[in-house]
């Protein structure tokens, strides 16, 4: 994944997949980057939360996945991990903590 001010240098012409990284990474790792050259991060946590998806059950139903998968989007705050920010931002540290909540913004 490429980050514009983050890691594009990195980006060869010979690549024939690109993904230019997920909203989470986008929002985060310039950031990151930032405070990391700046001062250095020796620990961080991150926080998520999402606007409901396409994915997301609007009610309570069932879920093929796990269970926080089937509570309705609209009305629960469920912790979820995620890794969207892993493979850019947090090379830089050995460990890390990370959580993600899906709420809906929705009005």
């Amino acid at each position: 994944m490429f980050v514009c001010s983050v890691n594009v240098k990195e980006y060869k012409s010979d690549i024939d997949i690109l993904s230019n990284a997920s909203c989470t990474t986008n929002c985060l790792a310039p950031l990151a980057k930032v405070i990391n050259d700046r001062f250095g991060i020796v620990e961080g946590l991150m926080t998520t939360v999402h606007a409901m998806t396409a994915t997301r059950k609007t009610i309570d139903g069932p879920s093929s996945k796990y269970w926080r998968g089937g509570r309705a989007a609209s009305f629960n705050i469920i912790p979820s991990s995620t890794c969207a920010a892993k493979a850019i931002l947090f090379d830089l540290m050995e460990g890390y903590e990370r959580s993600q909540f899906k709420r809906s913004c929705a009005k």
